[in-house]
This record gives structure tokens, C-alpha cells and sequence, in this order.
């Protein structure tokens, strides 16, 4: 769901379900929430603080929003209301300080009301009773938890705005600047969640001038197979020996000859070939923006992985002419005979995030330009697949295999990140 989408979407879901009570207190939930956001603002917060006053309670109306049955506080609102805010804004791609900042408005009321007597005074009745539903002031143990947070002067600032925010016959404000408040941090902070980009090679971010083809029908006629171009160019991004094995079976009537080790023979063939055109051919290139995009995303904090459908000599025969590990614009190749299974198998993805250091597969963005690279990054988890129509398909190829995006050449590729929640 893009930016824009995502902050109509929740726009539109305060204006259904925020006119609901506010847990006995004089205003409504939405009345509430858009108080707090205006005192932030008043107080010179910064956007994604406002945003976060503007949230805090929205996991009161959870249950509205998301269909999912809630725990309730004895007529006081939602049980455990603050985590459930704080994931739902997490999942809609808003960043993680904002949901900490949701996620611990509860925790700031039960550290004030222990370090603050004349905090509790100054309750309402309601908030008097949702203290007591949510554990009473913090213990001398919570307390110093509470305070190692880096967070934790922000989270008494909000907490503060939350008691102050209950003003009536107070007017809404215009929806529209929350709106685009939304929309450019959300745009932020889609950059700010990716950790890693893996691209394919051929066709991808190398120039394919239909060497692979050619090296693919050479070696299948070595050992008495003619191969049309039609029943090669699906195979492409396949583990080689794979691909091999998938011509066989369709120009081999005798299932008894396809062996591995006749596998092997035709895929070392293979091999040959491909080595030799990719250390001398002067057609070897990266594809346009190609180089322009990897320094964008380094730039960004993004890693660069490379995997592809190659064996590791072919790969590191490209990466020799490239430079690409050398010169540090890529941090890691794998290749696939170098895991238990190559694509459309996750593998190759998770042997790089291991390499890399990056846990979570929805931090991890697959480019690629055939049907097993974009059902590669699907297997993998991936908060993106996206496909690229440079090498091996066109767009009416790539469709039926619903990758998240398509586009038509790597300068698209940052834009679509930036503006892609």
C-alpha cells in the first residue's frame, strides 16, 4: 500500500469509528486523539511526535479497525490498548520510535503517579480507574527500567498532552495536514526499514545480449540436443543444472538417459562456454543505473546482495570484469550451486542475510527479472519481489506470477522504494 493510501485509509477510519465514548471521559475518542496531536504542535514537537499524540490511543478502537475481538476494562476501554496501537501503526509502516512512543503512554502514567504524588490528583476519575486495570504505579524495579529507556523523557511528554487533551466543544482540526504528515513519514521511514536489497545478475544488472542462449544451445548440441530459443528463455534464472535437466525431459524421449551424471557433463559444457564469453567478450556491461543505484542505496544504509542462477565460476568470472565485490559496491554474491537448492528456493536470499547480518526477512527487498526471481524473494518473505522487465520477460510475462511491482529499468527502482509502504 503506498503513502498515500495508507493515510487516507486510517483518515477515513477515525472519521467512522472515533466519535465513540471516550472511557467516561466529557470528549470522544476523536475529539481526544486530535487535541493531544495539537498540543504537540503547539509545542513545537517534531512531526513524527505529533503523529504519535495523534495515535496514542487508537488501540481502543482496534477492535473497529481490524475485525479481531478485544479484551475489554470493565466499560474502561481496551485491554492492553497501547501495544495493540502500537502495533497496528507498526504494521501500517510507520517507524519505530513513533510506535514506542504509543506503545509506553500507559507506562508513563503509572511512573508518574509513583514518582509524583500530586500526578494522581490531578486524574480523572476514569484515568483513576484504567491506572488500577493497568497495574497502579510502577514498583522502585519499573521505575529504573522505565528511566534507562533513551525514550523516556518523550514518553512523559506525551503522557502529559494525553491528560491535557479532554477540552469540550473544542472544534476538529482540518484532517488534512495529518494527512500529508502521514504521507512523508511514511515515505521516510519505508527507506528507513530496508536493510537489504538482493539482485539478480544477468538480465538484471548485467547486459544479456542472448549469450546464455547461446552457450545453453551449444551445449546442449555438443551431446546431440537442439534446443529452440522458445524453450530456453523460461528457464532463465533457474539453478543451471536445473534448467538443463528441465530440457531434457521435454527433447529426451528416453526418461533413462537423463542422468545426473549426463546432467553434470552438459552443464560443465555449459560452464565453459559462459567463462569464456564473460572473459573476453567486450559486450560484458552493467545495465543502465545499474552502478547509480547501488551507490544510492549504499548511501542510504541499504546492503547489496547479488545471487543468481550461475555456478560461483561463472559469477566470479562477471565479478572480475565488473569489480563490483572489489571495489565494495556490492557486499556479497552467492551463487546458486553454493546452497542446498537454488531458486525459486529461498536460499540464496537467507545465505546472504546471514552473511549480512540482517534477521528479518520483511527488511529485505528481491529485484530480478524472471518468474523464479520473483517467486525466490515470495518463498523468501520478502517485504518486496520486485521484477524488472530488462532481461528475460516482458511485462505480460512477469504479471501472472504477481510480483508486488513491476518496472523497466533500475532508475525506477529508489522512487518506487521511497514512495512504497
Amino acid at each position: 500500500m503506498k503513502p498515500q493510501e495508507t493515510a487516507e485509509e486510517l483518515i477515513d477510519l477515525y472519521k467512522r469509528f472515533g466519535h465513540a465514548d471516550y472511557i467516561g471521559e466529557p470528549v470522544s475518542q476523536l475529539e481526544h486523539m486530535c487535541q493531544a496531536a495539537e498540543l504537540a504542535e503547539k509545542a513545537g514537537a517534531d512531526e513524527e511526535m505529533i503523529l504519535a499524540a495523534f495515535f496514542h490511543d487508537i488501540g481502543h478502537l482496534y477492535e473497529a479497525l481490524s475485525g479481531e475481538k478485544t479484551g475489554q476494562m470493565e466499560g474502561f476501554g481496551t485491554v492492553d490498548h497501547e501495544a495493540l496501537g502500537a502495533d497496528f501503526i507498526r504494521e501500517k509502516g510507520f517507524g519505530e520510535r513513533c510506535a514506542k512512543l504509543v506503545a509506553s503512554h500507559v507506562a508513563a502514567k503509572r511512573y508518574l503517579t509513583a514518582t509524583d504524588t500530586a500526578y494522581y490528583q490531578k486524574l480523572s476519575e476514569a484515568s483513576r480507574e484504567t491506572l488500577r486495570l493497568q497495574g497502579g504505579p510502577m514498583t522502585d524495579a519499573e521505575i529504573l527500567a522505565f528511566e534507562a529507556d533513551p525514550l523516556w523523557k518523550e514518553y512523559i511528554q506525551l503522557r502529559q498532552w494525553d491528560e491535557q487533551a479532554k477540552e469540550t466543544g473544542k472544534p476538529l482540526p482540518d484532517f488534512a495536514k495529518y494527512r500529508e504528515m502521514m504521507m512523508r513519514h511514511l515515505e521516510k521511514t519505508t527507506m528507513e526499514n530496508i536493510e537489504l536489497v538482493v539482485f539478480d545478475l544477468a538480465g538484471t544488472t548485467v547486459y544479456d545480449d542472448g549469450s546464455i542462449v547461446v552457450a545453453f544451445q551449444k551445449a546442449m548440441a555438443t551431446f546431440g540436443y537442439q534446443v529452440p530459443e522458445t524453450d530456453i528463455n523460461p528457464l532463465m534464472g533457474y539453478y543451471k543444472p536445473l534448467a538443463i535437466s528441465m530440457m531434457l525431459e521435454k527433447h529426451e524421449k528416453d526418461a533413462l538417459k537423463i542422468t545426473d551424471a549426463m546432467i553434470e557433463k552438459i552443464h560443465h559444457q555449459f560452464e565453459r562456454e559462459m567463462i569464456a564469453y564473460y572473459q573476453t567478450t567486450a559486450s560484458l556491461s552493467p545495465l543502465p543505473f545499474t552502478e547509480q543505484t547501488f551507490r544510492s542505496l549504499k548511501n542510504k544504509g541499504v546492503k547489496i546482495g547479488l545471487n543468481t542462477g550461475f555456478s560461483r565460476p561463472i559469477a566470479d568470472a562477471i565479478m572480475e570484469r565488473l569489480g563490483w565485490l572489489k571495489n565494495g559496491l556490492a557486499d556479497a554474491l552467492v551463487a546458486s550451486n553454493e546452497v542446498e537448492k537454488g531458486r525459486p528456493h529461498p536460499f540464496m536470499i537467507r545465505k546472504l542475510m546471514q552473511q549480512m547480518g540482517v534477521t528479518e526477512s520483511n527488511k529485505v527487498v528481491k529485484v530480478g527479472d524472471t518468474e523464479v526471481d520473483v517467486m525466490e524473494g515470495k518463498n523468501a518473505s520478502c517485504l518486496l519481489s520486485v521484477a524488472v522487465t530488462t532481461g528475460a520477460f516482458t511485462e505480460a510475462e512477469l504479471l501472472p506470477y504477481h510480483p508486488d511491482f513491476i518496472i523497466h529499468g533500475l532508475d525506477e527502482l529508489i522512487p518506487l522504494l521511497e514512495k512504497t509502504n
